[in-house]
């Protein structure tokens, strides 16, 4: 079945470190993939403020230097990440992509909107949030778009962060700071666009936000999600965490093996058709164990040549990711506001105690590799692609 062809933003987050996005994502979404970046603040004027901070002092001074080194942290990470998959960028396997949206003060407090309206409270909503990040957009809301509210006039934004830091907590401040980007996929005037969520924690948020879909969706999203989570946590132990070698074998994988992959993708999708309408994590985990055993178990072990301890291994790492199975039963529930998601972030440890053995000869191995669908994690596992 033809896969949905349309974009997916990596979202909310922008690509910080190697576990922000799992290697598999490039293979199975190749060409699909748009990332963000890091909230920029280009009224450098605006930086005055932290003159007059070192002046008088306030209580919050610490506070708001924390998060000012947070902010630099975290575009010093994307740098890197960056750096790290130029290979993959200017090869077309995804793009870079500003994204636009409101972060003055009605955006902060539709933020805290966003909380009620959820039910959750904000000590809970802070425990699902990104710091690191959330500090990003918070010195965006100040130095940025608070600094052009004001006439850009240094003093006036002091007084405003004085008044600022002094109502609210900084917990507070960041959680409604890193809910700015959330009315992109919460405004339900997006529900053609679809998302890939590198923080998998506010699938709880959005189950209670977004409007619950209503009958089925077109091209099977719903299996193509369940699919796409069999896929990564297949290859997640050889390509993820990301790291030089492994966008090296990505990058190999991609120009010499479009017809495994294919196959690969094809054979999760056709396991994934067998998990309709499973009521509960515990029947979903149980499920997925059971129908790799029946469907894919030979195969995988003849590809990997698995002893029964590794295919033990694999079995128990590919089902009994808590976090990751319970995301994916709540976007199959249509709970993410009417919008295609799925999960994204996190490299999986599966397949912890699977190595690729020898014993068989090449010509054996060849063919075995040639009628598999399987092919593509015996290339990943040995490097050789």
């Amino acid at each position: 079945m033809k896969q949905q062809e349309s974009p997916l933003f990596v979202y909310p987050d922008p690509i910080t470190g190697p576990d922000t996005l799992s290697g598999a994502a490039f293979l199975y979404f190749r060409g699909r993939l748009i990332a963000t970046l890091p909230p920029m603040v280009i009224t450098t004027d605006a930086f005055e403020l932290m003159a007059i901070v070192e002046k008088r002092k306030p209580t919050w001074a610490v506070q708001y230097s924390e998060v000012l080194n947070a902010w630099r942290y975290q575009h010093e990470r994307s740098q890197e990440m960056l750096s790290l998959l130029e290979p993959l960028q200017k090869s077309g396997v995804f793009q870079l992509s500003w994204m636009v949206y409101p972060c003055d003060s009605a955006a902060l407090e539709h933020s805290a909107q966003l909380v009620t309206r959820s039910r959750l409270g904000m000590k809970s909503v802070a425990k699902l949030i990104d710091p690191i990040n959330a500090a990003g957009e918070l010195v965006r809301h100040i130095m940025l778009d608070k600094y052009l509210e004001v006439g850009q006039d240094v003093g006036h934004l002091y007084e405003y962060c004085d008044q600022l830091f002094r109502r609210e907590s900084l917990e507070t401040l960041l959680t409604k700071a890193y809910l700015l980007r959330l009315p992109m996929i919460t405004s339900g005037q997006s529900s053609s666009v679809s998302v890939m969520l590198t923080n998998e924690r506010l699938a709880s948020l959005f189950s209670r936000l977004g409007p619950r879909r209503r009958g089925a969706r077109e091209n099977n999203v719903e299996d193509d999600v369940v699919a796409w989570e069999i896929f990564r946590q297949i290859l997640s132990e050889y390509l993820d965490p990301l790291d030089p070698r492994r966008v090296e074998l990505i990058a190999r994988l991609l120009e010499s093996r479009e017809e495994e992959i294919e196959r690969l993708k094809r054979k999760c999708l056709v396991l994934s058709a067998q998990l309709r309408d499973i009521p509960s994590q515990d029947r979903l985990v149980s499920t997925v164990q059971t129908l790799v055993q029946v469907h894919a178990q030979k195969e995988i072990g003849d590809v990997l040549e698995l002893d029964q301890r590794g295919m033990s291994g694999f079995l128990s790492s590919l089902s009994t990711d808590a976090a990751a199975w319970t995301s994916v039963l709540m976007l199959l529930s249509g709970v993410i506001g009417g919008q295609d998601a799925m999960i994204v972030s996190g490299a999986i440890a599966g397949v912890s105690m699977v190595g690729a053995g020898v014993g068989r000869s090449r010509r054996e191995k060849s063919g075995t590799l040639k009628r598999s669908d399987y092919a593509l994690v015996y290339r990943a596992a040995s490097g050789q692609a």
